[in-house]
């Protein structure tokens, strides 16, 4: 008898479980309050790293992993960041025989540029919409599933709370935005994927539909959460027409710098009353 996986959230993680799931012979129950279209991922620009060695520079998953605990201070789980970066090469090649459209060096090498904290080339990219085409492969990807019946939407949803047996998880209760009706959905796992909650900050390029709700009832029933000091949001923005425009880290890859006022002063001096900042 297949399993039944409920999954909050439809952005690249939602997607990427849902497939996974879906082709483990699992039925899936996807639910999203807003179209894929519309998640955080399609505002991605940079690319993604793995040392996919195409540059000839003797690169290494070794290395990256080297490089990527280095950036963070050694503050990473290590066996997660080596698990990523052993895993990396594998899931580039898995998204490009998916669809995605990346840049490409050669006949059929996959063009790598440097990207902020890593010393060999190694992030793929496609232009500066990587997460756009990326999401562009996952949901035709997700769209087969759904006609075939493995994978049922359920778009315009909100999460309200899990169904709890005794300690277990047995499924979730969701809203349907546009009727207020509650729906109950039962399964055999919870699949919580929905995203930074940029709603809790004020500059940032994120989107402010990821308001954090889902994980702040998660917290109230008690689940437990790690790392809650590093939430990701992403710092380096230009005010522009009223909007928070990014600038992505292939700026500072390819040797850009960014600055900062001092102390809020102006001065006369641009250079004297400025300080690099390294994101």
């Amino acid at each position: 008898m297949s399993k039944t996986i409920v999954i909050i959230g439809a952005g690249l993680a939602g997607l990427s479980a849902a497939l996974q799931a879906a082709e483990n012979g699992c039925n899936v129950k996807l639910v999203s309050s807003l179209p894929s279209e519309r998640a955080q991922s399609v505002m991605a620009e940079g690319g993604i790293n793995a040392a996919l060695n195409t540059k000839d520079e003797n690169d290494s998953p070794e290395e990256h992993f080297t490089d990527t605990i280095k950036a963070a201070c050694g503050l990473a789980d290590p066996n997660a960041v080596w698990g990523m970066t052993q895993a990396a090469p594998e899931l580039v090649h898995w998204l490009l025989k998916l669809g995605v459209k990346f840049n490409m060096s050669g006949y059929d090498d996959v063009d790598l540029r440097n990207f902020g904290g890593q010393k060999k080339k190694r992030t793929a990219f496609a232009q500066s919409d990587t997460g756009k085409q990326i999401m562009t492969a996952m949901i035709d990807a997700v769209r087969r599933k759904e006609a075939s019946g493995m994978v049922e939407r359920f778009s315009h949803h909100s999460f309200l709370t899990l169904r709890l047996c005794g300690n277990i998880c047995c499924g979730c209760v969701i809203r349907d935005e546009y009727s207020q009706e509650t729906v109950e959905l039962p399964g055999n796992a919870v699949i919580v994927a929905t995203g930074g909650m940029h709603g809790l900050f004020g500059n940032t390029t994120g989107s402010l539909s990821n308001t954090g709700e889902v994980t702040a009832e998660l917290f109230r029933l008690g689940v437990p959460l790690a790392n809650g000091e590093m939430i990701q949001y992403h710092p380096t923005t230009v005010k522009c027409g009223g909007k928070r425009m990014l600038i992505s880290e292939a700026a500072r890859g390819e040797g850009g710098r960014l600055f900062s006022m001092k102390d809020g002063n102006n001065g006369i001096s641009w250079r004297k009353n400025t300080r690099s900042l390294e994101i």
